[in-house]
């Protein structure tokens, strides 16, 4: 792990820290799985911005673009991992009666949504079913950049992990506020 890149987002961190609590009601160990994702997440936010100023530098093509594609499948499996979790909170808060509010139960089936309309083309190469018409069979990398590593899945979709990770962190610390 990047330690320099902890401390230079420490906030960042900080914050999923405090969502990894808010998935204690699923499994004891989401715990530390959450904050595993938190830190490959401050990481890959690191390596996005290199990449992106790889453009300004005299870096060999070659190193540029192992680092990508590096970059590009630590992101890929970063969603899947993460959209497990999402999946697996959601079929406890569907089989709850009582344990979650509409509210909690709403943002959940969210952010579930938002992370199947990219883990269906990743993990299974055709599109997510509600998205079907419109949506790509594979999810095409592109590096945004703003946001770091994305993926093209329509016309006129692209999806960054950022933007994914940003979901999972609001999620974790909403669910997490609930608790107390």
């Amino acid at each position: 792990m990047n330690v320099a890149a902890l401390m230079k987002h420490n906030e960042r961190h900080a914050r999923w820290i405090a969502a990894s609590f808010g998935f204690t009601r699923l499994q004891t160990w989401a715990t530390v799985y959450i904050q595993g994702l938190g830190r490959l997440d401050i990481d890959l936010i690191e390596r996005d911005a290199a990449l992106v100023g790889t453009s300004k530098t005299n870096i060999s093509l070659e190193i540029a673009s192992m680092e990508l594609s590096e970059v590009i499948t630590l992101s890929h499996l970063w969603v899947l991992g993460a959209y497990e979790l999402v999946r697996a909170l959601n079929q406890q808060v569907n089989a709850s009666i009582d344990g979650y509010s509409k509210v909690q139960k709403d943002l959940v089936l969210s952010t579930k949504h938002n992370f199947e309309r990219i883990r269906m083309p990743l993990a299974k190469l055709e599109p997510a079913s509600k998205w079907k018409s419109t949506d790509f069979s594979i999810a095409y990398p592109v590096l945004n950049v703003s946001m770091g590593t994305a993926w093209h899945i329509a016309n006129e979709t692209v999806v960054t992990r950022r933007e994914l990770s940003d979901k999972l962190l609001l999620l974790g610390c909403s669910l997490k506020e609930d608790q107390q």
